[in-house]
């Protein structure tokens, strides 16, 4: 099993499966959600609070299947890591100290004519 697993089309097969199968679980979250949204608000006023238990769970659940199916619960590791590039017009000369120290602080590298400018240190009072 382990060797039929590991062949290269076996696992583009497997592959494809799950991408149609996660295509479907979204279908099918986008038409049951309306549909449990509308009769938990009906069964809140006047229904029993099992009820009002399943169909919120359900609804939950609902949320985490589409969270699932889009990638959202992927590890964040396997995503490459964001790069924000931003043009500056000739003649505009560097940016402000501050620019780049606010940038820094939120990760981000500010980069002029191929010279990565660093944040100059804070002055001790």
């Amino acid at each position: 099993m382990q060797r039929m697993l590991e062949d290269p089309l076996v696992k583009q097969a497997v592959a494809d499966l799950r991408r149609a199968i996660r295509v479907k679980a979204l279908e099918g979250v986008q038409v049951l959600t309306p549909a449990i949204y509308q009769r938990l608000a009906a069964t809140v006023d006047h229904g029993a609070a099992k009820d009002i238990d399943a169909l919120s769970r359900a609804a939950l659940n609902l949320e985490k299947t589409a969270a699932s199916a889009s990638g959202e619960n992927r590890p964040q590791a396997a995503q490459p890591p964001a790069v924000v590039q931003v043009a500056i017009a000739p003649g505009w000369g560097k940016p402000k100290p501050e620019m780049v120290a606010l940038l820094a602080s939120k990760g981000f590298q500010t980069v002029v004519d191929g010279e990565v400018l660093e944040p100059e240190p804070e002055p001790k009072p």
